[in-house]
């Protein structure tokens, strides 16, 4: 655990200074850090979200924002939030006629229902005695 300490402690150090110059490309790479080290879910989907409106806010990379939304949702498949800000981005790559990222948006969103109703499946044949399948 101790190796894992050592570049959040880092991270956390250089983060402020980074946002006080205003170098947002470092601030990103600094929260990317300190979301790969963490086993906390509900933090890690805090800084992808993070990540995700510094990209899209500060640097106008709406791909690198889809992509950092679409990780968290992997996460958290049911986080509200995260759905509201792919489902902002849809509404805004269509305005602005960026279809491959409507379709990337599209695509998410529909792997996203499809692995909950997956995992409601499972949980329906593990909590229920009646229902089997074949």
């Amino acid at each position: 655990m101790a190796g894992r300490e050592e570049p959040v402690l880092a991270a956390t150090v250089l983060e402020p200074i980074y946002e006080g110059a205003g170098e947002w490309d470092r601030v990103i790479a600094v929260q990317e850090v300190m979301q790969a080290n963490t086993e906390d879910a509900v933090r890690k989907v805090e800084l992808l979200c993070r990540i995700a409106e510094l990209e899209e806010r500060r640097l106008s990379h709406q791909n690198a924002a889809f992509d950092a939304y679409g990780r968290a949702l992997r996460v958290d498949p049911n986080n509200q939030d995260v759905l509201a800000h792919l489902g902002r981005l849809a509404a805004d790559s269509i305005f602005f006629r960026d279809f491959p990222m409507l379709q990337g948006v599209v695509l998410i969103l529909a792997l996203a229902v499809l692995l909950a109703n997956l995992v409601t499946d499972f949980l329906y044949a593990l909590l229920d005695p009646r229902i089997r399948y074949r």
